[in-house]
């Protein structure tokens, strides 16, 4: 299944940002794939790299539902992250 088939749960700003959320996601036993993106910088001076940081975050359709409730929890609130029982 290429990234195609998966689904963007987030689009972060920073790598940053995109390291912690993957390792929340993925922490909580769910698959997460990257995917570039962004503006691209002057091809011949630089390869046609993406900017830093430009990236999306996709997760396996079955997972999209619980990875939206994991990205929205507050960290503050007893439980929020805890797995169902």
């Amino acid at each position: 299944m290429g990234n195609e088939d998966w689904v963007t749960v987030a689009s972060p700003g920073t790598d940053l940002e995109a390291a912690l959320l993957k390792g929340l996601l993925e922490g909580a036993g769910i698959g997460v794939r990257t995917r570039p993106r962004g503006f691209k910088t002057l091809a011949g001076a630089f390869g046609g790299a993406n900017l830093p940081g430009a990236v999306d975050l996709l997760v396996h359709p079955d997972d999209v539902y619980e990875a939206k409730l994991i990205l929205r929890a507050e960290p503050d609130e007893p439980g929020a992250l805890e797995p169902d029982p």
